[in-house]
């Protein structure tokens, strides 16, 4: 089976109702089967107040945009908990499914960010997309497929997400201790 590998960044709004019926996004929805991912909703943490983005928000968001996209979502993992570190049960969990499922599946999420903020759950996403176990990375505003021309974007994706975490981190620890 030939692979495919794309990133696919988002459109400026008024791209949007006229992009045209070759692209990827209009191939894939126009096809009669369906994309299999696992859903994984994400909050840094497990005060609602200090979230920008609720669970149930993202659940929401994300059932929406997989019926519209024609993705069947096969199990859904949530979990509030900060991805800084290694050693999240629910992401844990969702990659085991991976690893135990008989076919490739593709994770839906709300962004990239969700999965991975560490270099640990990082490397461990993009080693299952290199051994075949994740099909594509799916997110409302860009998708991914393990192609050559996907994973390049990719590689380079996750390490500037840690690097923002990181940097925002130190300097608002900086800004507190500021004032």
């Amino acid at each position: 089976m030939e692979q495919k590998l794309a990133l696919c960044f988002p459109l400026p709004p008024f791209a949007e109702a006229t992009k045209s019926q070759s692209s990827p996004q209009c191939m894939e929805t126009n096809s009669q089967t369906k994309t299999k991912c696992v859903l994984y909703a994400r909050k840094s943490t497990e005060e609602d107040d200090q979230q920008i983005m609720s669970i149930e928000a993202q659940l929401f968001e994300l059932e929406e945009y997989a019926h519209r996209e024609h993705i069947e979502i096969v199990k859904v993992f949530t979990e509030a908990k900060s991805a800084k570190k290694p050693g999240r049960d629910g992401f844990a969990k969702m990659i085991e499914y991976i690893e135990k499922s008989r076919e490739p599946l593709g994770i839906l999420s709300w962004h990239p960010d969700r999965l991975a903020r560490n270099s640990v759950d990082g490397g461990k996403i993009i080693y299952l997309i290199d051994i075949n176990r994740i099909a594509s990375l799916r997110f409302p505003q860009f998708w991914f497929e393990p192609t050559p021309q996907g994973l390049g974007p990719l590689v380079l994706l996750l390490p500037k997400i840690i690097y923002a975490f990181r940097n925002f981190r130190f300097f608002t620890k900086e800004y507190v201790f500021a004032f």
